[in-house]
């Protein structure tokens, strides 16, 4: 999966089950927290490790990294942007990640 195109240009890995509860996000919506960042242009959207994304494009529907890397080759090219919703510091933040090659 690793060399399909275009890629997130990062790595969200899904909260476990205490972290959701501590959050309040529910079971069945996305949570995912941003560990690493390779990217520099995540990082100049203003894209954070420990962000939490709790929307991508307007889905909140439960998601993994994979599923969502899978979502994005499927439904976007190479120069589109994905538009996130991240929680950082109990509020939410809206971002749009340019989607990258490598």
């Amino acid at each position: 999966m690793w060399s399909l195109r275009p890629q997130l240009g990062f790595w969200a890995p899904e909260l476990s089950p205490e972290r959701r509860w501590e959050l309040g996000i529910p079971e069945d919506r996305m949570a995912l927290e941003v560990r690493w960042i390779p990217n520099e242009g995540a990082r100049r959207a203003g894209l954070q490790n420990q962000d939490v994304i709790v929307e991508a494009d307007g889905h909140r529907e439960r998601m993994s990294h994979p599923e969502l890397a899978q979502y994005v080759v499927l439904n976007k090219e190479v120069g589109d942007s994905l538009n996130l919703i991240v929680l950082r510091d109990g509020k939410e933040v809206s971002l749009t990640v340019p989607l990258v090659s490598e």
